[in-house]
């Protein structure tokens, strides 16, 4: 009789998981994910990049669009080109479901002037089947331009 009573309750217990829309969710390590994409652009291992950006992968910063991992390398490599040194360093991160904000201080010195900066900026990330799908980033970017000696002057 014990042997029949588990098999029932088995059976119905397989019939609930198999019908309740029940399915296995794979978790992600986003953090490591978030962390190898600034490694390479701090350290200029682009290859780095194909392993966690999605070849669907687009980046919005201000009026930029790039759509895919090769224009996302090339990017990382001339803005890279364009500095003695540029660091990306995380402050402060936040993950959720499918999503991340980054906190960061960018930091450099632009070959064009010689003069470093420092200045904040946020990034938000989406993720699809474990890699970055978009990034979307902004920086303070007039006080990084202040710190290099420009200055704004009003249009006449």
């Amino acid at each position: 009789m014990k042997s029949l009573v588990r098999c029932i309750l088995s059976l119905i217990l397989f019939y609930l998981i198999s019908h309740s829309g029940y399915s296995q969710t794979v978790e992600y390590d986003y953090k490591t994910t978030v962390n190898i994409f600034n490694q390479a652009w701090n350290t200029g291992n682009y290859d780095l990049l194909d392993k966690v950006v999605h070849p669907d992968y687009t980046k919005l910063e201000g009026d930029l669009v790039l759509e895919g991992v090769e224009p996302l390398k090339n990017y990382v490599k001339e803005y890279r080109a364009s500095y003695v040194d540029v660091k990306i360093t995380y402050i402060d991160e936040v993950y959720g479901s499918e999503k991340a904000a980054i906190n960061f201080i960018i930091e450099g010195t632009p070959k064009e002037t010689g003069k470093s900066f420092k200045a904040q900026g946020i990034v938000i990330f989406r993720f699809r089947e474990g890699k970055i799908i978009e990034d979307h980033s902004v920086f303070d970017q007039l006080l990084a331009l202040k710190q290099q000696g420009y200055t704004i002057t009003r249009p006449e």
